[in-house]
């Protein structure tokens, strides 16, 4: 019942995932994928009212539940060690090992990884009545809200943070991670839970300019200027359901982050996007490349790269980072969740700053190319 990402010939960048992790030639099912897929099909089946996705969304909360570690009144899903952190290989978990730290894991975020499953089997629990699934989320929620997980930096003396929903990192990991424990709350009617969110989001509301929308996503960091594009999904997303489930009024932050930083970073003009690619230095086809975050390929794989309408099929995504006034150094797909095997990779690398409006295009340069990554 999980959702696979099938080895083949077709498809040589299989398991490349992050740094010092092996490449396997086995079919596997990445933890954060079986979430999003289940959320996808829950959504359609919301928006079509159409009971045709029951059995293969019920199969996959199933598998879910057969994979978990389960001890005592917590679960939680271990790190594979290849490819993409925390994927299953269809032979079964090569380890059991249970993350210790929030920083465990290729990605650096251990909570995210179980939080975007159990925000499908919260979900599914709310459209089924499916209890299985709502004790395993239940028990990933206990897991995902353990103090060892959590702590500010910097914390105000005297408080105890890794009780609050504080966070020292990666702030997009962390607001999954609040996103899918409210969830929870929402149907189990966790008012402790629900609190623990609240707490979270404020403290991370600490580090925002609320009235623009912008929430630094890398506090504390040499990033710290920056907002990642997802993280202005999950700014939007717990706004909404906080309010909603009467914890807070958040809907001001809303209204701010979707009239500035949301509706702006979205890429919607095909001329300008032309123009800054006009502008910029060709990139010599085939040649290597590099993700900063410490992803590095000597060579582009057979099929992973394209350069057919880059530029029609970027319209609509959002600029990986932005800064409060500008989209600096580099464009790519940050809030498009796709299937993760492959994830789409648009590398759309600049040189200079890109107005709020995108009115400049100096100094620019663009990679046309669409590249295929196991990420």
């Amino acid at each position: 019942g999980l959702y696979y990402a099938l080895a083949s010939e077709k498809r040589p960048w299989h398991s490349i995932g992050h740094q010092g992790y092996d490449n396997i030639q086995e079919d596997f099912s990445n933890l954060a994928a079986d979430g999003l897929m289940m959320r996808t099909l829950l959504t359609w089946r919301e928006r079509d009212g159409d009971s045709r996705w029951d059995d293969s969304i019920a199969r996959m909360a199933k598998g879910l539940n057969e994979i978990a570690i389960h001890k005592d009144d917590y679960a939680y899903y271990p790190d594979g060690g290849f490819g993409e952190c925390f994927s299953f290989p269809r032979s079964g978990w090569r380890s059991t090992t249970e993350p210790m730290s929030a920083h465990d894991g290729g990605e650096g975020d251990a909570p995210s990884y179980q939080s975007i499953a159990l925000q499908g089997l919260a979900r599914w629990y709310a459209a089924s009545g499916d209890t299985p699934s709502l004790e395993l989320a239940r028990k990933v929620t206990n897991f995902c809200m353990m103090p060892k997980f959590w702590g500010g930096n910097p914390e105000p003396v005297g408080v105890a943070g890794n009780e609050q929903g504080h966070v020292d990192s990666h702030f997009h990991n962390r607001a999954c991670t609040l996103r899918a424990i409210l969830e929870y709350a929402k149907v189990a009617n966790d008012d402790r839970a629900a609190e623990f969110v609240r707490r979270g989001y404020e403290y991370m509301r600490t580090f925002a300019i609320p009235r623009l929308g912008y929430v630094t996503t890398w506090p504390g960091t040499e990033y710290a200027q920056f907002c990642e594009g997802c993280m202005l999904g999950d700014w939007v997303a717990l706004g909404i359901r906080l309010s909603d489930l009467g914890t807070g009024d958040y809907w001001d932050d809303v209204d701010q982050c979707v009239r500035n930083h949301l509706v702006e970073g979205q890429l919607v003009r095909e001329d300008l996007l032309q123009r800054v690619s006009d502008e910029g230095t060709e990139r010599p086809a085939g040649s290597s490349w590099d993700w900063k975050n410490l992803y590095e390929r000597s060579e582009v794989l057979p099929g992973q790269e394209t350069t057919d309408n880059v530029i029609g099929r970027t319209l609509g995504i959002y600029g990986a980072t932005s800064e409060v006034t500008s989209i600096p150094q580099y464009l790519g797909n940050a809030m498009l969740y796709r299937s993760r095997h492959p994830r789409s990779l648009l590398r759309l690398g600049r040189d200079g700053p890109l107005s709020r409006r995108q009115e400049r295009a100096d100094q620019s340069s663009f990679e046309q190319s669409l590249t295929l990554v196991g990420h």
